[in-house]
């Protein structure tokens, strides 16, 4: 299994990283990604039985147009989990932190995502804290996930 050398400049192994194991990167990536899915479906599924959701605003997803499903939460959060490992992996091919810098990276783009439900016209405000919700969810388990386990050393 090939790995990256990152060098240490202190003794904060979270601010480092270590050595990035990509084979681990990628088993992480899944294993986030599943997790994503199944913490964004369940509260999807949630605020469907209560009533959150309308499903007469039609919003973009990955997977075409249409009001807001099962389908369409599942593939954004894989998607964005994916993305989520994809620039670890950049991170730590091209930086000495990748970790700090992942963190820093992830936690912008989140802020940034937070705020598209609030840029959809039609959505009520429930739904939208539902969609932002999941955003969070997506986020959360990227980072806590994919900024331990890939790190060797780590579990």
């Amino acid at each position: 299994m090939a790995q990256l050398a990152v060098r240490r400049t202190d003794d904060s192994e979270d601010l480092e990283g270590g050595r990035v194991s990509w084979a681990r990167l990628a088993g992480s990536t899944v294993l986030a990604a599943l997790v994503a899915i199944d913490a964004t479906v369940a509260l999807y599924a949630l605020a469907s039985v209560t009533g959150l959701v309308d499903r007469h605003v039609i919003l973009p997803s990955p997977i075409g147009m249409g009001p807001l499903s099962l389908a369409s939460v599942a593939a954004t959060a894989a998607m964005a989990t994916v993305a989520a490992g994809l620039l670890l992996g950049v991170l730590a091919a091209s930086t000495r932190r990748p970790v700090l810098y992942f963190r820093i990276v992830a936690s912008i783009l989140a802020a940034t995502s937070v705020l598209m439900p609030a840029t959809i016209p039609g959505p009520p405000l429930t739904m939208r804290l539902v969609m932002g919700g999941m955003h969070v969810i997506v986020w959360a388990v990227s980072v806590s996930v994919l900024a331990r386990r890939p790190v060797r050393g780590r579990s």
